[in-house]
């Protein structure tokens, strides 16, 4: 916030006593019915930032040119949980479960193959399908975040790519009936893969929060 006489030494001070309340956690200085859609107040607070600017702003020996205090006015939001929630963690879910159902028709018997309509070609196509799915979510999500980095939520997008190359993979594996790391994959009917998909998803969520957040 600047002073109506830019050129003269003066430095605002808030006014807090014209304000209801002005705690940590209180909003003040706005509108309450002002419409934020997906994004919800959290609170409001002053500060001072000290400025450095290149110009004087054509007046001549202008105090607030260089580490001069100017008063701030902070707004925070925070991202309605539910949304987000909805938006982009929920498809990332249902492309979970259907991955895993997927992997449920894995089988070297081959009348229930043929009833289930199992077979490696069919369960690429549908990691295919369930790529194209999370890539889409994932660029509309970047797009959110254009000028930033990795954002946490983002990691849980790599796990998914992750898990659809490493069940495809899988699948593969079975269908030419590799004997590596001693039949862990063609075991009773790919199985251990099966009772480990949900452990490592989980485990996965777990890790990336700890080491992200």
């Amino acid at each position: 916030m600047w002073p109506k006489s830019f050129s003269k030494k003066i430095i605002l001070i808030p006014d807090y006593a014209a304000y209801t309340a002005t705690g940590h956690t209180d909003v003040f200085g706005i509108e309450n019915d002002i419409v934020l859609g997906q994004w919800e107040r959290k609170n409001t607070y002053f500060d001072y930032k000290l400025s450095s600017y290149t110009t004087d702003f054509g007046i001549r020996g202008n105090m607030g040119k260089n580490r001069f205090p100017e008063l701030y006015y902070n707004f925070v939001v925070q991202r309605k949980f539910e949304n987000a929630f909805i938006i982009y963690l929920l498809p990332l879910f249902l492309v979970a479960a259907l991955l895993f159902t997927a992997l449920l028709t894995v089988n070297d018997n081959e009348e229930l193959s043929s009833r289930l309509g199992f077979d490696a070609s069919g369960f690429i196509g549908v990691s295919s399908a369930l790529f194209f799915v999370v890539m889409l979510a994932h660029i509309q999500l970047r797009e959110q975040f254009a000028g930033s980095g990795i954002v946490y939520i983002e990691y849980f997008y790599i796990l998914m790519y992750a898990l659809l190359v490493g069940a495809t993979a899988n699948v593969y594996f079975f269908s030419i009936r590799v004997t590596w790391w001693g039949n862990v994959i063609s075991y009773n009917d790919n199985i251990i893969p099966k009772v480990g998909y949900w452990p490592v998803v989980f485990g996965s969520l777990i890790l990336i929060t700890l080491f992200v957040v």
